[in-house]
């Protein structure tokens, strides 16, 4: 990330290096990793595709060096590591980053959810830049697809199991606590099993 960055909107696209062994482990059980490769590379192109008019940077996991995704997203403007043992603890560490460098909203996307568009990502910029500390964009199997924060709301991203299915009471009761507004997007689903690939395929080719 460059040190001189200071857009007052940050986008993270949050994605794995294709290849790696961390991507899609249940649809490499049941259809070979050859072809579970070849879904996750199109559920890549159809996120960039999204973001593709919209400054965005990619925070990259499994492996030290972004490989493929440099290809699939040639407009990102940065690529950084993913650090964290968990999903909560990797969004507060890239959205740590990006405050310190200016920004004033950071909102993270996943790279496998097919519904997601680029009016849910600007609609959560524009939420946030009206009063709301944090949105949340969840996901059919009780994950996130979307998260977006202020640097009042960052503390959330540490509440333990964040992203989890049972993390939604949690947040809200922090989010009480501390006095912070939060907003809830639309309900996707994203592509993690077999029956999601089916789901997505059917309606890519209809």
């Amino acid at each position: 990330m460059s040190q001189e960055r200071s857009d007052q909107n940050c986008l993270l696209v949050f994605a794995a290096v294709p290849g790696s062994d961390i991507v899609k482990p249940q649809i490499v059980e049941a259809w070979g990793r050859q072809r579970a490769e070849q879904l996750y590379r199109e559920l890549l192109d159809n996120a960039a595709s999204v973001v593709a008019g919209i400054s965005h940077h990619v925070a990259f996991a499994g492996g030290g060096d972004p490989g493929e995704l440099r290809a699939i997203f040639p407009k990102a403007e940065s690529f950084i590591p993913q650090q964290g043992d968990s999903f909560g603890d990797r969004l507060a560490d890239a959205f740590s980053g990006f405050f310190k460098h200016g920004c004033e909203s950071v909102c993270a996307i996943v790279s496998d959810c097919p519904e997601l568009d680029v009016h849910d990502i600007t609609r959560a910029f524009t939420l946030l830049g009206n009063s709301t500390n944090a949105v949340l964009g969840r996901l059919r199997d009780g994950g996130f697809y979307l998260v977006g924060c202020d640097k009042k709301s960052l503390p959330l991203l540490s509440i333990p199991g964040f992203g989890g299915p049972g993390s939604a009471k949690e947040i809200a009761g922090a989010a009480q606590k501390h006095d912070l507004n939060i907003a809830l997007m639309r309900v996707l689903y994203d592509v993690d099993e077999i029956g999601d690939c089916l789901r997505w395929r059917g309606a890519h080719n209809s």
